[in-house]
């Protein structure tokens, strides 16, 4: 694939501001259950980077992403994949266990970076479980060149440099930022960037190289979730079919135990509260009060820990 699919009025406006409203409560409220002291931009700059995946972000994406949401924006973006990829796809996409809620801030870059790079994301290609998948991108604010916001890049030269693997990227960020000062002057030459209009989304496949440009004054926020084909699934290891099957059979369950593995007893507590009311199952709520009573793993409380998208569901599997 050359180029995203550009989504035209995908969401609803008001479902997007309700979205980035509850977006920002959940931010908030990561805030206030574990660093009731920071102010909302310490909070930010001690513990959560676009770029580098860090388990209080994690921990935000879980709290806030749930079932009815998810089934929402499949819901309206899934039968736009046969037009924009041009080849015929299942009625029913399954939910990939990759999903994330994205904050990214103006001037994020800790003091002792010398050079201030072109990305906040480093160019990389959708591979996570090695399997191809279609992503959406829908940002929960206008994208200009205040917010910064996806990018693609096209040219020989560029590719030369990241070539496409099915298997792991060749740069994260931190190796991204070691180079970008040789490097950067290329990727301009090849970036494809797009403003984008509340309720428009991009799509992509995992043949397309892409990252994100840094916002300049305005803070950017969106999601970003993968959809796969069933056959596709098919051809993975058994460890990747069994974490795809528990994700799509019971998305709010392994929300939860996500949760839990990671330490934020009480952010899983909530989910199961939410499950108890919904299907009158009293043990949920007698498992939510006895994880309110449990302390949070001091892993989240520490500045600036990351967590990888490795280290999600090992509930399920031990190891990829």
């Amino acid at each position: 694939m050359d180029k995203a699919g550009y989504l035209k009025g995908i969401i609803p406006v008001e479902l997007i501001q309700q979205i980035r409203n509850s977006a920002e409560s959940t931010l908030k409220q990561v805030r206030d259950d574990y660093f009731p002291q920071k102010t909302i931009e310490d909070f930010q700059k001690d513990h959560i980077e676009h770029a580098i995946p860090s388990i209080v972000s994690k921990i935000i994406t879980l709290r806030f992403l749930d079932l009815e949401l998810m089934t929402s924006l499949k819901e309206r973006v899934e039968g736009q994949i046969s037009e924009i990829y041009n080849k015929s796809e299942p009625s029913s996409l399954l939910i990939h266990p990759g999903f994330y809620l994205r904050f990214s801030w103006p001037n994020n870059l800790s003091a002792e970076k010398k050079t201030e790079p072109l990305l906040d994301s480093a160019p990389h290609y959708d591979v996570t479980f090695g399997l191809p998948a279609h992503t959406f991108w829908i940002p929960l604010v206008e994208i200009n060149d205040d917010t910064g916001g996806l990018c693609y890049f096209k040219g020989d030269k560029i590719f030369e440099l990241f070539p496409r693997s099915f298997n792991k990227n060749k740069y994260n960020y931190e190796t991204y930022l070691k180079i970008a000062p040789t490097i950067d002057k290329k990727l301009k030459e090849g970036i494809v960037r797009h403003e984008i209009e509340l309720g428009d989304a991009l799509t992509w496949d995992s043949t397309l190289l892409h990252g994100a440009t840094r916002p300049k004054t305005s803070v950017r926020m969106s999601i970003d979730f993968r959809l796969v084909n069933p056959s596709e699934l098919k051809k993975c290891s058994k460890n990747v079919q069994k974490t795809f099957d528990e994700v799509n059979k019971d998305f709010d369950i392994t929300r939860a135990q996500n949760l839990m593995i990671i330490g934020d007893f009480l952010g899983a507590a909530r989910i199961l509260e939410v499950i108890s009311e919904k299907t009158k199952n009293s043990f949920m709520n007698k498992m939510a009060a006895t994880m309110k009573a449990c302390r949070p793993y001091p892993e989240i409380l520490k500045k600036g820990t990351n967590f990888y998208w490795q280290d999600e569901y090992k509930w399920i599997v031990e190891d990829y």
